[in-house]
C-alpha cells in the first residue's frame, strides 16, 4: 500500500516547478581572434515576452557572437519556434518558446520528474508480478 503513496510526489512536483513566466538565457558571448568571453543567466522574462530568443553573428576581426534573451519586440510571432536569417541585421536569429529553450542542452526538472516517475512505476510493476 505504500508503494502506491509515492507516485503523487513526483506529479505535486511537476506542478509546482510551473510557472506562467517564461525562463531564458541571457547574455552574450563571444568567440574568435581577439579571445573567447561572455557568459549566460537564466531569468525570468516579462510577462509580454512569450519567445526565448538566441541571435548569432559576426563583428569585426571574425568575432562570432552569441546573444541570448527574451523576445523584445515581439519580432519571434511572425516565425515561431524556428529559426531565420535577417539580411539587414546579417544575423540568424532562432526563437523558442519553453523554459530554457535557448540554452545549451539543458535537462529540465519536469523532465527529470517524469523519468523517475516512469522507473518507479515500472519497478512497481515489476516487483508486483515477481512476487505473485
Amino acid at each position: 500500500m505504500l508503494k502506491f503513496i509515492f507516485y503523487p510526489i513526483p506529479l505535486l512536483a511537476m506542478l509546482i516547478t510551473t510557472s506562467d513566466a517564461l525562463k531564458c538565457f541571457v547574455g552574450r558571448q563571444y568567440f574568435g581572434a581577439l579571445g573567447n568571453g561572455g557568459s549566460f543567466a537564466e531569468v525570468l522574462c516579462p510577462a509580454t515576452s512569450n519567445f526565448c530568443v538566441k541571435r548569432h553573428f559576426a563583428i569585426q576581426y571574425n568575432e562570432d557572437v552569441i546573444e541570448k534573451t527574451c523576445d523584445p519586440n515581439s519580432q519571434c510571432y511572425k516565425v515561431g519556434n524556428g529559426c531565420f536569417y535577417d539580411a539587414n541585421n546579417a544575423a540568424e536569429y532562432c526563437c523558442c518558446n519553453s523554459d530554457s529553450c535557448n540554452g545549451a542542452t539543458v535537462t529540465t526538472t519536469t523532465f527529470s520528474l517524469l523519468i523517475i516517475t516512469a522507473i518507479c512505476f515500472i519497478s512497481t510493476i515489476f516487483t508486483h508480478k515477481l512476487f505473485e
